[in-house]
């Protein structure tokens, strides 16, 4: 495998935990700052 396939999929897994790490975060918020949160993504 090539350097730069192996820092993809480097970079893929930390998204993923990175995802989860946002959801788990937002779980616990209120639905206000959860609408809050989200009109700063869109």
């Amino acid at each position: 495998m090539s350097y730069h396939g192996i820092n993809l999929l480097i970079v893929q897994m930390l998204l993923k935990k990175l995802n989860i790490l946002v959801a788990h975060y937002v779980k616990h918020l209120s639905p206000q700052q959860q609408a809050a949160c989200y009109d700063d993504y869109q």
